[in-house]
């Protein structure tokens, strides 16, 4: 007969296994999903307020780039000049007879840390000849925005059609950057450098149109600013992952081949006017797809950043009040802000 204490032995011996029933599992994973969907949005807003403070910084550095260079010139700097290297010009006795040349990112290299690229460029030859192409290569990451992935993409760009007719570059082609930031020409689109024809004087009438604070005018000073300083924007957020993928009219040319150069100082290149409103091409689809590159633009939702004269950085909504002065006659805020002295008054709450 077995004892007591031999069938408790036997007892004590039993394995017993331990896991998670199926029930437990499904709640546990159910837990995890809603662990997950409460943090991933905190998570992707933390990642967005990190990239809007680069888009901020990116801003005011460039800002900060503007105000040393007028404290050293008296002057801003000008958004494009023509060029003045004899090679590219139609006739070296006439200072204004060149295409348009160097951008006005060039003139704040110094101050926004760039100093070796400045010092690379040979000042007295065209930004596009051969001798530049060291500097084309730059990668300046001030002038990126991190949502605009084609200004921080290196490319092959085509100088073929900066050249006037008959003059034969002797650079087709090099590598370069683009730039996410294009200073603000004024209101309306102009051209207000030297006439040829005018023994090389401005045309009054574009004189007067040029009316932003980084243009074609040479002798703009912060006393010119009449509107206020922090009335009147200065630079603005210009995509080229907007113009990604556009040809030139007619043709399978990619625009970003021959346009939006970070040296350049073009209207298609570093430059803008407020014509169209910001973030124009979500409405409307140009049937000359190259105004895209003239318009300021961003893939941010809802606008996008300016900097302002006193250096300040506003988002601005596409949403803003802006006019067809050719249609109406009469200019909207984002007109208004753009121009240095029209004696609008226009509230901060506008914009």
């Amino acid at each position: 007969m077995k004892s007591v204490n031999s069938n408790r032995s036997a007892s004590m011996t039993i394995t017993r296994y331990h896991g998670f029933t199926l029930i437990e599992m499904l709640v546990a994973i159910g837990i995890i999903s809603i662990l997950i969907g409460l943090l991933l949005p905190a998570v992707q807003s933390s990642r967005g307020s990190a990239r809007r403070l680069i888009y901020q910084n990116n801003l005011k550095q460039i800002g900060l780039g503007v105000t040393n260079y007028i404290s050293a010139n008296s002057l801003f700097p000008r958004g494009r000049q023509l060029i003045q290297d004899s090679r590219y010009m139609l006739d070296s006795s006439i200072p204004c007879s060149g295409p348009l040349d160097k951008s006005y990112l060039i003139s704040i290299l110094p101050w926004v840390e760039e100093q070796n690229i400045y010092n690379a460029l040979n000042h007295r030859l065209s930004v596009f000849s051969p001798q530049q192409t060291t500097v084309h290569r730059q990668a300046i990451k001030t002038f990126f925005c991190p949502d605009d992935s084609e200004a921080d993409k290196i490319r092959l760009g085509k100088f073929d059609t900066r050249f006037f007719s008959g003059v034969a570059p002797d650079i087709l082609s090099s590598e370069l950057y683009g730039s996410s930031y294009s200073a603000c020409q004024g209101s309306l689109s102009t051209m207000a450098y030297e006439d040829i024809n005018l023994g090389c004087k401005i045309r009054s009438d574009r004189y007067a149109r040029a009316n932003g604070c980084i243009t074609d005018i040479p002798n703009i000073s912060l006393a010119s600013v009449t509107d206020g300083l922090s009335n009147t924007m200065i630079i603005a957020e210009r995509s080229l992952s907007v113009t990604s993928g556009l040809k030139e009219q007619g043709s399978d040319k990619s625009l970003l081949d021959s346009l939006g150069f970070w040296f350049a100082g073009n209207i298609h290149d570093t430059m803008f006017s407020c014509t169209y409103q910001p973030n124009f091409f979500k409405i409307n689809k140009f049937e000359d797809q190259v105004m895209l590159f003239s318009s300021a633009s961003s893939l941010h939702p809802g606008g996008l950043n300016i900097l302002l004269a006193d250096g300040s950085v506003r988002f601005v909504k596409e949403s803003i009040e802006s006019l067809d002065f050719y249609q109406t006659g009469m200019f909207g805020v984002w007109q208004k802000i753009a121009s240095r002295n029209g004696g609008e008054v226009v509230d901060s709450s506008a914009y």
